[in-house]
């Protein structure tokens, strides 16, 4: 007969050994699975639901942060970081002293209470008035709430062995993930309920959190079962049998100790504290859950669809450490199970502190969250398993286990300052750091547990084993050595001279299954030397933490370990390929950009063969000849017609049935240069177009230099959100110059703005073209422009889109911009740029138009006979119609020969082609370049940078292309494509002579070349009075009809020179073009002229945010006042189309 003392019963003298014994083998295997569900079924629910209780009554203050919570109660500096901490000191100064009290008591009485008491804080929250009362609410809600968690962990340690307990922790463990989840939908949906009451809704969410809480309070009570030998809905045989199952997983029977003394073995035990260091790191980095909603809120949301966006990350999270715990058990192992989430947890952190986009951010708290987690729960198995006899000395553990972890809860909140949002770079640098430390505590602790059991078999072999008392007199042995065992192990008929090996912190399953034949109580046992059925038999529980105990078979125990081993690698190096560098090949580039120019390097390197990346890079390129437009042109006007159709008649008050397709004239809006104003008013006039309903109307977007700014931030960086791009220069825009050393230098330090920088200058470099000081200019201006940083928010992209390979990108590219207009709901944008061309007389029969002139043999012409050729890059290609020759866009920046590119290299980034179409301003900026390349990192491409080539506008060797506005400020040229038949022609000019009237030589020479003649409807004068605020009425959008006409055959450019007409292709139909000049408007801004103020000079690259704000209300005035002018040009043209068509109908009838 055997005296036995469950944890938390009166000591019964009851023969449980001999009632289990009398079961054989198969039916004990089934009784223990019978015995398992119907513990899980009535134990894991209730507490489950309690724990999502807990988590949400604990979680309430950051999800009512987003509600108002810190504006209503006015708190200030770091007292909401207070707010957290203070629950965590009532948490941690309650977790020992409740596990003391809860050996001694009934549980479920006890947890029942502990519940109640937090419904009764949390429901109080509701009623604060300021900080005071906030703090006192959240320390008691941390005494309430402490004494859960870890007498839950206590009360598992009573009913499950080691190798069930870490896949229950790991269930129960989950419902905070799921708390996490339903916490923000319950949040959003109670925001979205009381938003108009007149109580706050965060209000709300305390006062129904907490009476759910008391309610459910009441039905625990009366469900959760105590221990094994005192719950009633047990039978006798399954009491029996939970309470062998504990006794012959852990060792010998407790001996009754003090609390004291259990305090004082728990203390001394070196593996414990190691375990309370990982679980201290692992509570520290979770610590991000209490600024979650605050961190999702800075991607720039609503607060309900921050709430929202917080449940994901939490539903992954529970069903990986669903996985997680689930493979601990089924392995065996405790430590890889620590180590591989922490590395997830680690490619996370370093993913957020790399990048500041925002689908990264948000795809690396599914990294995070998982990894911090999912070593949570394994951790508290773990110390169970460390501690898990005697039964006080366990209590005591789990609970040092997570009071001191949780010790990090008090100070973690003071890294998340208001001041350092969004990025928090503080507390990611310790998070990673903790990380490291996480991995390198359970490394730790594993050698620990090697030792001590490989000293536990070299001392076994010489200890003398009494009778069913092997385990005992080891324990007293290695004490009086200094060791501190305080588990005994029955030997239950197992050969105590086998050897076995402890690894990695689990228990081999076969080790907890009785041997075959074994009879008798454990007193009537004899320790008989017999060989082990099967050499990979395992003995039972052991002084060995949990060790996994795989038998040293004759093969050697190497091999297995290795192939356990490859497994982890091979899963480890399948993770990081697979998802992370798939996903988010840009976030990790970053990383390695850290290391210095020559990492960039090499990875421009390896990317500029990488078809994931680039997947132009497979393809090669050829010379389109001819004037058609490309296939994927036309096929965009047929879907834009059916957008403008609509948008036609709705802005100009028609009935839609009453506008046949083929009646809606083509629009085009042209943009000017002037740099940052022209940006500027070009975003400014788009704006308001947006607003009142023209955009939907217009096909075609173009520019010349400075507007070419604006037209690719609206697509790449705006994503076709013209107020979005003007926030972001109103924060980007000062206070630094773009070339400015300040700025550059911010640029190269930041692992994003090297790349997107320097980056397409080593690309260009590795094709073998020449680099020169205007690439400088560039990528450094365009970089400083589109650098995102937290400044513009982006819609969520899909991350598994990029995982297809569909455009995983690098930097922007022009190409890309395809995404928006392929379906014809936003204008296609054409970009411009000159070639300075002296072509020889035969120029027209050349068939190598990509060459260079001197490389053609015949006679050239003479230099006063030159011009200047229009080159246009949209989307789809890059070419010119002189020439009639054009190569697909992602061919941009490839050499060719004889109509084939010779390199199948990738596209060139758009601050490159930017560079091309706004190289204007660069003429004074000769200090600035100089700047530029003081700043440059030595040598980074490898060779003196004064020795790559001379400085000029020339940016490639193959075709030369410079600033459009070189030629003409508006790109009317390139809107009069033949094939476009563009019907009106918007142009907005910010030239600095607007006021010259200077437009009337530029259409004029621009007709001439195009064959059509543009005469002035009305010539209106300015009067003579500065401050007459109708000075400039009718002027705002002036009316030039073009018809065509036999051009002459010479023409004087915009600069007053005679050149040769070339045979450019002309426009065979009528145009109408609006002209509307940036003229100053008193009654929208008085005392404002763009062409002469000091700060909207064409060479300024400094915006204050007040002067962008000048500048585009001067715009939406000018617009508005022009607006009747365009809707009558419109309107006009949309007749006369109608009447052609409608005659030609009746001539064919």
């Amino acid at each position: 007969m055997a005296k036995v003392q469950p944890a938390g019963t009166e000591a019964v003298t009851i023969d449980y050994a001999a009632i289990v014994a009398a079961w054989s083998p198969e039916e004990r295997i089934a009784r223990e699975k019978k015995f398992l569900r119907k513990i899980d079924f009535r134990l894991l629910p209730i507490l489950i639901v309690m724990y999502v209780m807990n988590y949400i009554d604990r979680n309430a203050v950051p999800h009512a942060r987003v509600q108002g919570l810190e504006e209503d109660l006015g708190l200030k500096g770091v007292q909401y970081n207070i707010v957290l901490s203070v629950t965590f000191i009532g948490y941690i100064l309650m977790q020992v002293p409740s596990n003391m009290i809860l050996s001694m008591v009934r549980p479920s009485w006890y947890l029942a209470l502990c519940m109640v008491a937090w419904g009764i804080v949390s429901g109080a929250t509701a009623a604060v008035k300021g900080f005071t009362g906030l703090v006192v609410c959240r320390f008691f809600l941390g005494v309430t709430e402490a004494p859960f968690f870890v007498g839950v962990a206590f009360l598992f340690s009573g009913w499950y062995t080691r190798k069930e307990l870490g896949l229950r922790l790991g269930i129960f463990f989950c419902a905070a993930m799921f708390s996490g989840a339903f916490g923000g939908l319950f949040a959003a949906g109670i925001a979205a309920a009381f938003a108009n009451n007149k109580i706050e809704s965060w209000r709300w969410l305390f006062l129904i959190e907490g009476i759910a809480t008391v309610v459910f309070a009441v039905v625990t009570g009366l469900v959760i079962p105590d221990w094994p030998a005192t719950t009633k809905w047990l039978s006798e045989e399954e009491k029996a049998l939970g309470i062998m199952r504990i006794v012959e997983d852990a060792g010998e029977e407790d001996e009754e100790i003090s609390t004291f003394a259990a305090f004082k073995m728990a203390a001394k035990d070196h593996r414990v504290w190691l375990c309370i260091i990982g679980q201290m790191c692992v509570q520290a980095v979770a610590s991000l859950t209490n600024f979650l909603p605050t961190l999702v809120k800075s991607f720039g949301y609503s607060t309900v669809k921050t709430l929202l966006l917080t449940a994901p990350p939490f539903l992954f999270t529970a069903l990986f450490c669903l996985f997680n715990t689930w493979y601990s058990d089924r392995t065996s192992k405790r430590s890889p199970h620590m180590i591989f989430p922490s590395f997830v947890a680690l490619a996370g952190i370093i993913i957020t502190m790399a990048t500041t986009n925002s689908a990264a951010r948000y795809f690396a708290l599914f990294l995070m969250l998982p990894g911090t987690y999912g070593c949570f729960q394994i951790s508290n198995a773990w110390m169970a398993n460390i501690g898990a006899r005697p039964r006080k000395k366990r209590a005591i553990s789990l609970a040092m286990n997570n009071s001191v972890g949780n010790l990090a809860l008090v100070w973690t909140p003071y890294l998340y300052p208001a001041s350092e949002g969004p990025r928090y770079m503080t507390a990611w640098s310790v998070n990673l750091a903790l990380t490291v430390v996480t991995i390198l505590s359970s490394i730790a602790l594993t050698w620990c547990l090697r030792r001590d059991n490989k000293k536990m078999d070299e001392m076994e072999a010489t200890l003398s084993v009494e009778e069913g008392n092997s385990g005992k007199n080891l324990a007293e042995h290695l004490e009086k050595h200094g060791e501190h065992a305080t588990v005994g192990r029955p030997l239950g008929g197992i050969n105590a001279g086998s050897k076995a090996s402890i690894m990695n912190g689990a228990v081999h399953p076969e080790a907890l299954q009785p041997r075959p034949g074994d009879q008798g109580t454990i007193e009537q046992q004899q320790c008989e030397q017999e060989t082990l059925p099967d050499p990979q038999t395992l003995r039972s529980g052991t002084i060995r933490e949990h060790g996994s105990s795989l038998a040293k078979s004759p093969s050697g125990l190497k091999g297995e370990q290795h192939k356990k081993r490859g497994f982890f690698r091979r899963t480890l190096r399948s993770f990081w390929q697979n998802v992370i560098k798939a996903a988010f090949p840009e976030a990790i580039q970053d990383i390695k950009i850290m290391y210095g120019m020559s990492a960039l390097r090499t990875q421009v390197t390896l990317d500029m063969k990488n078809p994931l990346v680039h997947p132009e890079v497979g393809k090669v390129a050829g010379v389109r000849r001819g004037l058609d437009l490309v296939p994927e042109e036309q096929a965009f006007i047929t879907k834009r017609k059916a957008v403008t159709k609509l948008a036609f008649a709705k802005y100009l008050d028609l009935n839609p049935e009453e506008v046949h397709p083929d009646d809606v004239p083509t629009i085009a809006f042209g943009g000017s240069g002037g740099g940052f104003r022209a940006m500027i008013g070009t975003l400014g006039y788009g704006a308001d177009m947006k607003a009142r309903g023209l955009w939907d109307c217009i096909s075609y977007i173009a520019g010349v230099s400075g507007a070419c700014w604006a037209i690719a931030a609206y697509y790449q960086l705006g994503q076709c959100s013209m107020q979005s791009v003007i926030d972001h220069c109103k924060k980007r825009l000062s206070p630094y110059h773009p070339l400015s050393g300040e700025a550059v230098r911010a640029m190269l330090s930041d692992p994003s703005g090297s790349k997107i920088t320097l980056g397409p200058v080593m690309q260009k470099h590795k094709t073998g073209l020449e680099v020169v000081m205007m690439d400088y200019y560039s990528v450094f201006t365009t970089g400083w422009i589109f650098f995102q940083g937290d400044l513009v928010e982006h819609p969520m992209p899909n991350p598994f889109k990029k995982l297809l390979g569909q455009g995983i990108r690098t930097w922007p590219k022009l190409s890309s911009f395809r995404e928006q207009i392929d379906e014809g709901k936003e204008p296609m944008p054409i970009m411009t740029a000159i070639r300075h061309e002296r072509p020889d007389e035969g120029w027209a029969r050349k068939d190598r138009p990509f060459e260079e002139p001197q490389q053609v043999a015949g006679e050239q012409m003479e230099p006063p006979d030159a011009w200047y050729q229009w080159f246009e890059m949209t989307p789809y290609e890059v070419g010119c119609d002189e020439i009639q020759a054009w190569v697909p866009t992602w061919a941009f920046g490839r050499p060719f020969s004889q109509g084939r590119s010779t390199m199948q290299v990738p596209e060139q980034s758009m601050a490159l082609l930017l560079g091309l179409a706004t190289s204007a301003p660069a003429a004074p900026l000769t200090s600035y370049l100089s700047t530029i390349n003081r700043n440059l990192p030595t040598n980074f491409l490898g060779k003196s940078i004064r020795k790559m080539a001379r400085a000029g506008l020339e940016n490639s060797p193959t075709i030369q292309l410079i600033d459009s506005g070189m030629d003409n400020n508006c790109p009317t040229y390139v809107l009069l494509h033949p094939r476009r038949e563009t019907d009106i022609i918007i142009n907005m000019d910010a030239s600095s002579d607007v006021l010259k009237d200077a437009f009337q030589e530029r259409v004029d020479q621009i007709g001439s070349r195009r064959g059509l003649k543009f005469t002035k409807r009305h010539d209106i004068k300015p009067n003579e009075d500065p401050k007459d605020p109708n000075r400039y009425e009718g002027m705002y959008a002036q009316i030039y009809d073009g018809v065509p006409y036999d051009r002459p055959p010479v023409v004087v450019d915009s600069y007053g020179r005679t050149v040769t007409n070339p045979p450019a292709p002309v426009f065979p139909k009528e145009c109408t073009m609006v002209y509307m000049p940036m003229l100053p408007n008193e009654s929208v801004v008085p005392d404002f002229d763009p062409s002469t103020t000091k700060f909207s000079g064409s060479y300024n690259l400094v915006w204050e945010p007040e002067q962008i704000d000048t500048l585009v209300r001067l715009c939406e005035g000018n617009f508005e006042a022009g607006e009747g002018t365009i809707k009558e040009v419109m309107r006009e043209v949309w007749q006369k189309k109608k009447e052609k068509r409608e005659a030609l109908q009746n001539t064919n009838f």
